[in-house]
């Protein structure tokens, strides 16, 4: 979020600095109201920008440290005030499994660490206890409560069972 403040900071003084050049070199034609419009234009442009781009940095992030994993469920939502979410939903949830963390525990079941990653900028990290034939159930989380309603779907079920490691995202 401070990252954030200091970017719409920066991107208003830099069209507060265009702006200043412009209206020098054309004999200050330019109409006074452009200024502010097109900070505020400038600032709510990176704003959808940086919601957009969110997920593929945070999986960049992880690729950087040459982690293989599995992208198993993304969600995506739209609301009212974001009308352009409607044509472009926003990901707002991505949850991945690191390949490094599926094991075998001693009942027979397989462990992996899920890692669930929320706009902006909040993950949480769960120790999943699942089967490949029943839905999976959670048995601690570090950072965050447990979700009361958290089940494996479908294609949860079929990356985490197939054991294969390639990056889906």
């Amino acid at each position: 979020m401070l990252f954030k403040l200091i970017a719409m900071l920066f991107i208003g003084l830099t069209i507060y600095g265009i702006y200043s050049l412009l209206n020098k070199l054309l004999s200050g034609s330019i109409p006074r109201w452009v200024l502010p419009a097109s900070i505020a234009l400038s600032m709510v442009l990176y704003h959808i920008y940086d919601e957009y781009t969110w997920a593929d940095r945070t999986i960049d992030g992880i690729e950087a440290e040459n982690t293989l994993y599995h992208v198993v469920g993304i969600k995506e939502d739209q609301a009212f005030w974001r009308p352009w979410t409607y044509i472009w939903p926003l990901k707002i949830e991505i949850n991945i499994v690191l390949d490094s963390s599926i094991t075998k525990a001693e009942d027979g079941s397989n462990e992996a660490v899920l890692i669930q990653y929320r706009h902006p900028g909040m993950s949480t990290t769960f120790l999943m206890k699942y089967s490949c034939t029943d839905a999976a159930y959670i048995l601690k989380a570090e950072n965050a409560a447990i979700p009361a309603a958290f089940t494996m779907n479908d294609s949860m079920k079929k990356e985490l069972c197939n054991g294969s490691s390639k990056k889906l995202f």
